[in-house]
């Protein structure tokens, strides 16, 4: 069968266990997306965002933990955040496969798998629809991790991914606040913060190393400094060589030849095959930036996006 990865929605970047900065994106156009391949007789692996907005692909669904090929773990996410995966996954549950953990039955793991979407019609030899949300970049990475092939197949990474993530918090603490004490050193095993705190700040203020799962409201000022956080699409010609890879580009300033030059740049820093470009820099509707020609599509609408991306994919991906 015909395999298609696709991401969609926004990836997050914790601040503590309850706040995380992030992007808008709804995910409509990967579901769009993947909905439209299915009906072209595709097998589609979709990676959907917990904060997805609009709504998943209709069908006949059941929750299970995939040992085979999506059991893999949130990086950089505590468990608060795969519990809230879990609930998004939890809206397309029709059987009893999976039952969250409770007070009676705790779940004892540390990093607790994702949960996994599966969706086939009646019969078996039907197109497949796998549906597996996702947190942070590092579990979108997960995701190609684990479906990772040397056969040729479509990738269409539309996920809003997270630019930046925390890498230091500060904060002026006020002298009669009864939690200020809280957030030094209280919490040794959150990954995000780095053990070489920013300096340079007024007196009075106090460097975190370790901060409290949920960082109180009562604070004075609280100062995040952010980092640039890894990227996922230059990494995928690795994981796929033989795979068609269609990157996106929204961009906010400049003129369409600028997003056209974006667009242009990231298929060759990235050895991808294909760019959408999107934004106010481009205009009304999208663009479909290819490796193999010099000629720019124009499309108008999601819809007119969708069928031309997936009449674009080479006939050599049957596999």
């Amino acid at each position: 069968m015909k395999t298609a990865l696709i991401t969609t929605g926004p990836a997050i970047a914790p601040i503590d266990d309850v706040r995380y900065i992030t992007n808008f994106a709804t995910g409509e156009i990967g579901t769009l997306l993947a909905e439209t391949l299915v009906s072209a007789g595709w097998g589609v692996h979709l990676a959907r965002g917990r904060g997805s907005t609009y709504p998943a692909p209709e069908s006949d669904v059941r929750l299970r933990n995939d040992v085979d090929s999506i059991e893999r773990r949130v990086v950089g996410c505590r468990l608060s955040a795969v519990a809230d995966s879990r609930a998004e996954g939890a809206k397309y549950l029709s059987t009893t496969d999976y039952r969250p953990p409770t007070a009676d039955t705790p779940d004892t793991s540390e990093q607790a798998p994702i949960p996994f979407c599966v969706s086939r019609s009646r019969e078996e030899s039907a197109p497949l629809l796998t549906l597996a949300p996702f947190t942070t970049n590092a579990s979108v990475l997960d995701f190609f991790h684990c479906h990772a092939t040397t056969l040729p197949i479509a990738i269409f990474h539309a996920a809003a991914l997270c630019d930046f993530e925390v890498a230091g918090i500060m904060t002026n603490m006020s002298s009669d606040s009864s939690d200020s004490n809280e957030l030094i050193n209280s919490d040794p095993t959150i990954p995000t913060i780095p053990s070489n705190p920013t300096t340079s700040r007024a007196e009075g203020a106090e460097s975190i190393n370790h901060y409290p799962r949920k960082l109180p409201s009562t604070l004075d000022t609280l100062d995040l400094r952010l980092r640039p956080a890894p990227k996922v699409l230059p990494l995928l010609r690795d994981l796929f060589p033989a795979a068609f890879i269609v990157g996106w580009k929204y961009e906010m300033d400049g003129t369409p030849d600028t997003a056209i030059a974006r667009a242009r740049a990231q298929i060759a820093a990235c050895r991808t095959d294909a760019c959408v470009v999107n934004g106010a820099a481009w205009g009304e509707g999208f663009g479909l930036v290819r490796r193999d020609t010099s000629e720019i599509l124009p499309l108008s609408d999601k819809a007119a996006l969708c069928h031309a991306l997936c009449a674009s994919i080479p006939c050599w991906i049957d596999a």
